[in-house]
């Protein structure tokens, strides 16, 4: 690369053909980059109410079923709005009334790299997670923006209660609450971590320091919405569903081998046992019938005498 000075002071550059190859080919690939398709999250199966899509651009769309949400989009419900939403790992989403959920990023490729992280910007969701929860549960985050929760193959419930003038008795102190419905969650902030359990709660302030810590018991807050059963019913189908894809993947192609080998030598092995036994009844059959002519060929010799 040349760099040279024109007469009115202005700087030239000049790049050699290989530079200018190296420049056009990191182009393309930015410009790859740029132009990629975002992930896919998952699809809306239900809405109620008034449920807006923002995308990566600001550009805003009402939610309706059976449309997809990607990586980089937000979602936001308004007084008695509600979405829920199947992922690509087979989790389920909730996103409460007055609500702001961005999908930060989300991978389900079914290797080590897949991952969940979301941010609750405002409001509340529930999550029942799917197989990324359960083969890969680090790969599991929810932000709020007073702390961070991670997952142990779970259902819960999180709340994020934003500064308020305390006038509100329905309204516990600000901050982040976490509700585990089964399985196991973290909450963390600087301050420090602590472990949520089954029918657990746990508050971390809003000042970001003070070390989070589990509730005598559950706010009003967490009071069930009414379509929390629907939530059941789905939870309890989509279990299933991650138990059978689980088990599909598995085994590895070693493991799917030996097992083909051990079929067809088991399949093997009990085809020569048929035979063989086939070949001893064939030879049974055989003596009984020799026995049985035995007394016959004797009765005619004494004849013949």
């Amino acid at each position: 690369m040349t760099i040279t000075q024109t007469r009115n002071g202005t700087i030239e550059w000049r790049a050699s053909g290989a530079v200018r190859g190296l420049l056009a080919a990191w182009a393309l690939g930015a410009g790859m980059a740029i132009g990629a398709e975002p992930a896919r999250f998952g699809l809306i199966e239900w809405v109620s109410g008034p449920v807006d899509i923002v995308n990566a651009h600001g550009q805003s769309r009402p939610a309706r079923a059976s449309e997809p949400v990607v990586s980089g989009e937000t979602v936001q419900t308004g007084r008695g709005g509600e979405l829920h939403l199947r992922t690509e790992d087979s989790a389920f989403v909730a996103i409460r009334q007055n609500s702001q959920v961005r999908i930060d990023s989300y991978l389900a490729s079914g290797k080590e790299g897949d991952h969940v992280a979301m941010s609750l910007l405002h409001g509340a969701l529930r999550s029942v997670t799917g197989w990324i929860g359960r083969k890969n549960p680090a790969g599991y985050r929810l932000r709020t923006p007073t702390a961070t929760i991670g997952i142990r193959g779970t259902d819960h419930e999180t709340h994020y209660v934003p500064p308020h003038a305390g006038t509100d008795p329905n309204l516990p102190a600000a901050g982040t609450y976490d509700k585990v419905n089964s399985g196991g969650t973290t909450l963390r902030n600087a301050g420090g971590e602590i472990a949520i359990g089954p029918n657990q709660s746990a508050h971390a302030p809003h000042d970001g320091r003070t070390q989070p810590r589990l509730l005598e018991r559950a706010p009003a807050i967490f009071r069930p919405g009414m379509n929390d059963a629907r939530i059941d019913m789905r939870k309890a189908e989509l279990a299933r569903e991650v138990e059978a894809r689980l088990q599909e993947r598995g085994r590895d192609p070693k493991d799917l081998k030996e097992l083909k080998e051990l079929k067809d030598s088991k399949d093997g092995r009990e085809a020569g046992e048929a035979k063989d036994a086939a070949r001893e009844a064939k030879d049974r059959a055989g003596r009984d019938e020799g026995t049985r002519k035995a007394p016959d060929r004797v009765r005619r010799k004494s004849g013949d005498r």
